[in-house]
């Protein structure tokens, strides 16, 4: 009967991790096929704001100093000025880079789960469901910016890895890196105040000890999380990006409303009713402040009393409160900041990727800390069936608005370059690529990308959407002479063509494959461990 049943049970767990695969292909596979299919070369509304950098001509201290609205461009500017110069400032480029940039925080998210729990499970495929949500959409549809979500978040998930180094000289150097980097680095910037916290929280327990080094080590490390924060005001403007705003408003309540409706978003309810939305919001809020409390009660217990908390509990305690409270500020920063512009801006796909660290945290709280297996085998069972059915299929709402940013871009390309007039093109199509075309000198930097025959002025149209035809063109002389003889004739401009149309596809695809493979690797080798 036991063998019987250990048999069953492996089988159980064999069949649980190939699907866990599987659906995280599918899910990588649907966020490529998102991002190729709806992403237009053109310099779309405040990309026209954000290039004025480029088209400045500005040096590599101002691209990370360079502000557009309330956050820092930081390295995210600089990193899309390389792709721009190497690309001819082809966005469908940026689109690429940011979607690999959120694969490599999937990857990073799953092997800082595996530093904190010794192994991966099936129930992993959580991480994938989180991080490529199509939800984020407006990151590559709308207006890329490698700065307003991809990389903070990235750089978000490097920053807790970094807390998990053994040494406490190197940890502390990585962790100050990072926070410098995501302070200047769009909505990173609400990293500046956890960082100080943090580090105050550890300094009381070492400073209890006989460790007099560490404490010093501590000491220095709070003064430049707090100079690193200082340093951003120094040259920065205040700049709300709203013209009514207005704080506080008479009305708080609406900010809770506000903050509920951001949250449920990410569960894929936009199109509720109003109140099952706010009230299935402000659960949530609840969820994350009383899960985020509980792991600051445990760094302020170890702080009190060093050594009463295991070493691994209380990196894991200190992770989760950092992801939470991230995403926490963020929302009160947003409803703050948006308020005025109405309750429901909260539904926004532009938040989307600043959710993603509470939602991962989340994760970690109920993947290691609750004990009973069936408990948390149903916790974990439930959200990955929530986190699947709010994007399979994606809302019509959210695929609405996808389809109008889409043909709005692609109609007023195709009709400037027909008549290469701002005002008809905006009439005639019913449509803008910027709001006012008189203040961001739109005309002129038309010309200027015609000049130089870049942008939506590119000779070559770069990653086409469609992919056939131009297979089909490659393998078109075939017709006149026996198939085999004539592919190796000419295989060398058959690999030459392919590589130089589809290199993107093929990077990707190779990244693709890695992440699955190792994630493969991993789970045989924790079932391995549990047998």
């Amino acid at each position: 009967m036991k063998v019987s049943y250990l048999k069953s049970k492996i089988g159980l767990t064999t069949a649980l991790n190939l699907s866990a695969i599987i659906l995280s292909s599918i899910i990588i596979i649907r966020w490529w096929y998102y991002i190729d299919s709806y992403s237009v070369n053109i310099l779309f509304w405040d990309q026209w704001d954000l290039y004025d950098a480029l088209f400045e001509n500005r040096n590599l201290w101002e691209l990370f100093f360079w502000q557009i609205g309330p956050h820092r461009e930081g390295i995210g500017l600089i990193i899309s000025t390389i792709i721009a110069e190497l690309s001819g400032w082809n966005t469908r480029y940026e689109t690429f880079a940011i979607g690999c940039i959120m694969c490599l925080a999937m990857v990073c998210a799953l092997i800082l789960k595996r530093r904190l729990s010794k192994t991966l499970s099936w129930t992993d495929v959580t991480i994938p469901l989180i991080f490529l949500t199509p939800l984020q959409w407006e990151m590559f549809v709308n207006t890329p910016n490698l700065s307003h979500g991809s990389l903070p978040i990235l750089l978000l998930i490097l920053y807790c890895l970094a807390w998990t180094l053994q040494s406490n000289a190197f940890r502390y150097s990585i962790v100050l890196l990072l926070n410098f980097l995501l302070i200047y680095t769009g909505f990173g910037l609400f990293i500046g105040i956890i960082t100080p916290i943090v580090l105050f929280i550890e300094y009381l327990a070492i400073h209890k000890t006989a460790y007099k080094k560490e404490s010093i080590i501590l000491f220095v490390s709070i003064v430049i999380s707090l100079l690193s924060m200082g340093s951003f005001f120094i040259g920065w403007r205040f700049d709300s990006a709203v013209e009514n705003l207005q704080f506080p408003i008479p009305q708080y309540w609406h900010y809770f409303s506000f903050i509920a409706l951001t949250l449920a978003y990410f569960c894929g309810m936009k199109g509720v009713n109003f109140a099952p939305l706010v009230i299935f919001g402000l659960i949530l809020m609840v969820i994350m402040i009383y899960i985020s409390l509980i792991h600051l009660k445990c760094l302020l217990l170890m702080s009190s009393v060093p050594s009463t908390i295991p070493y691994r509990e209380y990196i894991l305690s200190k992770i989760i409160f950092i992801l939470i409270a991230f995403t926490l500020l963020f929302c009160i920063n947003s409803a703050i900041g948006r308020i005025s512009l109405g309750v429901g801006l909260g539904m926004t796909s532009r938040y989307v990727p600043y959710l993603i660290p509470a939602f991962y945290g989340i994760y970690l709280h109920l993947a290691n800390y609750i004990q009973n297996n069936k408990i948390r085998n149903i916790l974990l069972t439930t959200m990955i069936a929530c986190l699947t059915i709010s994007t399979f299929p994606l809302n019509k709402i959210d695929y609405q608005g996808i389809l109008m940013y889409k043909n709005c871009k692609t109609q007023w390309r195709l009709f400037y370059l027909q008549t290469e007039d701002v005002e008809k093109t905006n009439q005639t199509i019913g449509c803008k690529i910027y709001p006012d075309a008189k203040r961001t000198n739109l005309k002129w930097k038309l010309d200027y990308l015609k000049a130089r025959k870049l942008n939506l002025y590119l000779d070559y149209s770069g990653l086409k959407p469609v992919w056939k035809p131009a297979i089909r063109e490659a393998f078109e002389p075939a017709m006149n002479v026996t198939a085999f003889k004539w592919i190796i004739t000419n295989f060398k401009r058959i690999i030459n063509r392919l590589i130089s149309e589809y290199r993107f596809y093929i990077v990707n695809g190779i990244i693709t494959l890695g992440i699955l493979l190792s994630w493969a690797l991993w789970l045989t080798g924790g079932e391995k461990k549990q047998k």
